[in-house]
């Protein structure tokens, strides 16, 4: 791919509800997310993306649960939208695992700007919270 023509998203998202996720009950649990996504014009839009989950602390090695997770790599393209689960590696034209990596460990950092910003103390800062589902 020629510079320019990926887009990079990393998130993560507080869960504070009651959930089975992990076997520790403590809240909050916090789920990252990082992909890129193929966006040349020739492209299907070809996404590789990695996900980890951590109660109390913002994961960036992939691991579920403190549970080591190699094969955590989902596969997405525009055309067909979700492929596949539990990859290992990328395939050919997709965008490879080793810059998702390098994406995903930069969350649970203060990155390089406020926008960037995914460190628990930064996290725990803000104060949002759904208020409705009522349209408005």
């Amino acid at each position: 791919m020629e510079a320019g023509q990926t887009l990079h998203v990393k998130a993560v998202l507080a869960i504070t509800a009651s959930s089975n996720f992990c076997t520790n009950t403590t809240d909050p649990k916090f789920y990252s997310l990082a992909f890129i996504q193929n966006t040349g014009l020739t492209s299907d839009h070809e996404v590789t993306a990695k996900f980890g989950l951590k109660v109390s602390d913002v994961d960036n090695t992939g691991n579920l649960c403190a549970t080591g997770n190699a094969s955590n790599y989902g596969l997405f393209t525009e055309e067909d939208g979700f492929l596949s689960q539990g990859n290992s590696s990328a395939p050919t034209g997709f965008p490879a695992v080793a810059g998702v990596n390098s994406l995903f460990s930069e969350l649970g950092t203060a990155g390089s700007g406020a926008y960037e910003d995914t460190s628990l103390a930064s996290l725990n800062s803000w104060n949002l919270a759904l208020t409705s589902l009522a349209a408005p």
